[in-house]
């Protein structure tokens, strides 16, 4: 019988035997499913991202959309308000209705209510002496109707007059004298809205609403069947998140059909109205789920497939076990002098068993060769992965062959076979090849390589596939670019966003100002200084937010310049004194004489901390003396440092305060007990200290006291002094003054996209509202629905020319066919001109048109008669080296205007379209088509000459000569030099906005 003190080490032995198979398995298993769960998690968040992307831009186009109904309804409001208190004995308010074609589609009927809110004239004749004054909006004009300027817009309703769903907007009218005379309503269709909704498809089960954040209503519901009009859904969880974040995104269940989806908010600007669109979250997730189910099914099933290999394993050891454990029992019975030695061959045994089992439960394939480089040892993973025939495998094979094999079936790529086997031996001979290389195999999978040299000479080399984990790294990598392009897309949308409040804002701003300069009453003037501060702080409210954006995206950079430090706190110090002294505070600069003259840093931005330290003294600080202190320090080391400071008096902020005071959003309570709101936006000081930071130095705040026992805060600013360049020059530049001009409603008829975007673009930041159309059908749609102050056309267009549009818009009534038409065109010759008169045009331009030209133009025919207000034109520098291939003054007035990100997109589209244009005017030029060849070069020429591209535009208008002229031979040379002069030009336009472009 077998020796009972065995049994244990056999167990023992059995059991790591089984531990060596299972914990490999195990952490498989495991490692599959955690690579599966993350999969499916990863695919789930991707594809939510999708869908708030989706429904974030749906939204924002619905929003765009009815603001414009409300514009075109408040805009024929306004109208017929200035007629009515023209003439209200002559006014007509069907005549009125009858041309106003920007209510088609939105609006149906008007009424005209007098001052005690009876009906005196409708565009429902059943509806006349009808008595209103118990209705929302005539209740709303009596009340307010002298402290507001905005229209009404009301709940959803159906009454008797208006006959089906709509809203009722009304602008009150006054009196002669100024007293209430009455309103002028018009409906706003539901049934605008819904189609506006239904025109867009957003899979099964989608949502889209228009609600009242005062009430709680709907207005307008497109999806659920249970929702209509006017129904209430305060008390819904939709509605509570709504009103905390009325333009962001929420997930939840529907008000009112509760069913769970992903909603986007977007509040209607200046309304108390906010669009909600939301798509169905299992319905928009269910490709999601199918391919979770296909994952988790692909795991269970490689998991299976590992516990039957372990099983295998196992049971394979067992009965190896069981086999030696025979032959152990077998030897013991031989004589006592064999014992020892039977002993040490069992120990043997066990350990090649465990070799064997070893090898055989690793997932890698492994080969074991001898000194003189032939095969030893392998398992049976070793020929599929490393991509050797199984049956040439055999003890004893030498590396030339299976290197051989290898190179045979494409392993390393096309290579000569012989060649290659004597390279590799040659390499592994001399010892090199250790460590760990990868290799991609030709059906795609990547082999992972690790060879071990062995002590007598050999080597071991293991052979895993690690395709699974470079799908992982690519993915991951593939990952970050989505999350890093969200970013951006982010600090676009947050910029565009600010951009496109602020042209209104502007033009609010500007008539504001128009009317202080009128000289109104001092009632009026008390609600428009109000009025005037509330549209400041907003404004500086916007640009905090844009300027904290493009900290947030890292697009914010230095200019530094050598510039008079004396001079620029001198500045500051004046911008504040009127403000300071209205409060009872006196502003002074206490300045170090050991300061330097002159300093090397970014002017803009240091002024601009300091303008935001001194702004917060003077507005929360008590009256009293408000301190500019400036100061020279020395550090340990000798380097020289700057420091500046502004000293109020009080109230001292406490610690809690000053800890959280550089953060964006932190604001402290105001000093006044009856303040409603903290004091201050937010962003201000968390901007400076970015800007500090930006600058190397430190900015903080700390408490002082006085000899006289008065205490107050001291907001400190330190930045390094850096040398002044030796080849540093400030030259001087006189700025060019450009009109301030109310707001213009503007067409655009251009058919070139790049020039598009830049003169669009150039008057959309002077605050003016640009339609766009591309061709003449669209400009003769458009003038014929909107209202314009002034068209910019131009000459050459595909199909219909400018001058036909022009006719046609001249056959209009009026006001349409007496609106100013400017032509615009890359060719003024006097034949030009003379069409331009013969169509009806106003006057024409030639491209590229600068800035102060438009302006001028505008305030000459759209604003004749008003004030002259002037601004400098904002002038970027010129670059330090001409280019002779492009317009240093053109590119300056395109940087001084434009962002830069914003133009290096619009250079690009500009570069791609002169590329696409050249094959068609190659064509023109081989068909003999002079007419083909003066259409595509007028085109090219607007484009080169609106970037600055001069030489090109040269080349471009000689052709154009030549090709009216018949010098076929020359507009050939011409022609033939094009790629050439638009790749040189490309070249130096590129390289001349490098820094916008990055």
């Amino acid at each position: 019988m077998p020796d009972q003190r065995t049994e244990p080490n056999s167990r023992a032995r059995t059991i790591l035997r089984t531990a060596a198979i299972l914990l490999p398995a195990f952490g498989l298993v495991a490692l599959t499913w955690f690579g599966t769960l993350s999969a499916v998690s990863a695919q789930r968040r991707e594809a939510e991202a999708r869908i708030v992307t989706r429904v974030t831009n749906q939204a924002a186009s619905f929003q765009e959309q009815i603001g414009r109904q409300i514009l075109e309804l408040d805009q024929t409001l306004r109208f017929l308000v200035g007629a009515w208190e023209a003439d209200p004995a002559k006014f007509h308010l069907s005549a009125w209705r009858d041309r106003s074609a920007a209510l088609f589609g939105i609006s149906q009927d008007l009424l005209l209510a007098d001052n005690h809110g009876v009906i005196v004239q409708s565009t429902v004749p059943e509806a006349d002496g009808t008595n209103v004054s118990g209705r929302d909006y005539f209740v709303y004009a009596l009340k307010h109707g002298r402290a507001q300027n905005d229209a009404y817009v009301g709940p959803a309703t159906v009454d008797p007059i208006l006959r089906q769903w709509h809203m009722e907007v009304a602008r009150w009218v006054r009196q002669p004298d100024g007293s209430f005379g009455g309103v002028v309503v018009a409906d706003w269709r539901i049934s605008a809205i819904d189609a506006l909704f239904r025109a867009t498809d957003l899979g099964p089960h989608p949502l889209m609403e228009l609600v009242g954040l005062d009430d709680g209503k709907l207005r307008a519901i497109v999806g659920p069947p249970a929702g209509s009009p006017d129904e209430r859904i305060a008390d819904s969880p939709m509605f509570a998140a709504l009103a905390a974040a009325p333009n962001g995104t929420w997930t939840g269940p529907s008000a009112p059909d509760g069913v769970v989806r992903i909603h986007a908010f977007r509040r209607i600007a200046g309304r108390d109205l906010a669009v909600v669109v939301g798509i169905d979250l299992d319905g928009a997730l269910a490709p999601s789920y199918g391919w979770a189910n296909q994952a988790h099914l692909f795991a269970g099933c490689i998991t299976l497939l590992i516990l039957a290999m372990a099983g295998l394993l196992l049971l394979g050891a067992e009965q190896s076990r069981r086999r030696h454990a025979a032959l152990a029992y077998d030897r013991t019975m031989l004589a006592a002098a064999n014992a020892q030695l039977e002993v040490s061959k069992a120990h043997a045994d066990a350990k090649t068993a465990q070799l064997e089992a070893t090898l055989e439960g690793m997932s890698d394939g492994v080969a074991m060769m001898d000194a003189q480089f032939c095969l030893v040892e392998w398992n049976r993973h070793f020929p599929a992965i490393a991509g050797v025939p199984p049956q040439l495998l055999r003890v004893g094979l030498p590396i030339e062959d299976i290197l051989r094999a290898q190179a045979n079936a494409g392993q390393f790529g096309p290579v000569d076979t012989e060649a290659e086997v004597a390279r590799r031996v040659a390499l592994l001979r001399s010892g090199g090849r250790a460590g760990s290389v990868e290799r991609a195999r030709p059906d795609g999978r990547t082999i992972e390589v690790r060879r071990n040299r062995l002590p007598d000479g050999g080597y071991v080399t293991v052979y895993g596939d690690v395709t699974a984990r470079k799908q992982a790294e690519n993915a991951l990598r593939e990952a970050r670019a989505v999350a890093e392009a969200a970013t951006e897309a982010k600090s676009r949308f947050v910029a565009i966003v600010s951009h496109e409040i602020r042209a209104p804002l502007n033009a609010l701003l500007a008539t504001l100002t128009l009317l202080h300069d009128a000289g109104l009453p001092p009632q009026q003037q008390a609600l428009l200084d109000m009025s005037r501060q509330s549209g400041d702080a907003l404004f500086g409210l916007i640009n905090d937010i844009l300027e904290m954006s493009r900290m947030e995206a890292g697009q914010l950079s230095l200019r530094p310049s050598v510039f008079a430090l004396r001079g620029l706190l001198e500045s500051v110090i004046d911008i504040f004194r009127p403000q300071a002294a209205e409060r009872g505070i006196v502003l002074r600069l206490a300045a170090s004489p050991e300061l330097p003259r002159e300093l090397f840093a970014d002017p803009g931005r240091l002024r601009q901390v300091l303008i935001n330290l001194l702004s917060n003294a003077v507005k929360f600080g008590q009256a009293g003396a408000v301190g500019l202190l400036a100061d020279q320090e020395q550090e340990a080391s000798g380097r020289p440092w700057l420091h500046l400071s502004v000293r109020d008096r009080g109230p001292v902020i406490e610690p809690e305060g000053r800890a959280r005071l550089f953060r964006p959003f932190a604001r402290l309570d105001g000093g006044d007990p009856g303040a409603e709101e903290p004091l201050g936006s937010g962003l201000g000081l968390a901007i400076c200290r970015q800007l500090v930071s930006l600058m190397g130095g430190q900015i903080g705040c700390d408490p002082w006291m006085a000899e006289d026992g008065q205490a107050g805060n001291e907001f400190w600013v330190r930045l390094p002094i850096a040398p002044l360049p030796t080849s540093q020059q400030t030259p001087s530049v006189d700025l060019p003054i450009r009109r301030i001009l109310p707001r213009t409603r503007i067409l655009l008829v251009e058919d070139i996209l790049a020039n598009q975007i830049v003169t669009a673009t150039l008057l959309r930041r002077e605050g003016h509202l640009v339609d766009i159309a591309a061709n003449g059908a669209e400009a003769l749609r458009a003038v014929a629905r909107h209202p314009y102050d002034l068209v910019f056309m131009d000459i050459f267009m595909p199909g219909m020319s400018g001058f036909d549009v022009a006719r046609q818009i001249r056959a209009m009534p009026a006001p349409a066919g007496s609106m100013p038409i400017v032509a615009l065109t890359a060719n003024v010759s006097p034949d030009d001109q003379a069409l331009c008169r013969e169509a009806g045009m106003n006057r024409l331009l030639g491209k590229p048109v600068a800035l102060p030209e438009l302006v001028q133009v505008l305030a000459e025919l759209a604003w004749r008669g008003l004030p002259e207000r002037g601004a400098a034109a904002r002038v970027a520098p010129a670059s330090a080296r001409p280019s002779p291939v492009l317009s240093a003054e053109r590119i300056g007035e395109l940087r001084g205007c434009l962002t830069g990100d914003m133009l290096g997109g619009m250079v690009e589209e500009c570069l791609i379209d002169l590329q696409a244009r050249l094959p068609a005017l190659r064509r023109a030029m081989e068909s003999g088509n002079g007419d083909e060849v003066a259409v595509q070069a007028h085109a090219m020429v607007g484009m080169a000459a609106g970037y600055g591209m001069t030489a090109l535009e040269a080349r471009l208008r000689a052709l154009m000569l030549a090709a009216r002229g018949s010098d076929t031979a020359r507009a050939g040379a011409l022609a033939g030099e094009l790629d050439a002069e638009l790749s040189m030009a490309a070249t130096a336009l590129r390289e001349a906005l490098a820094i916008e472009m990055v």
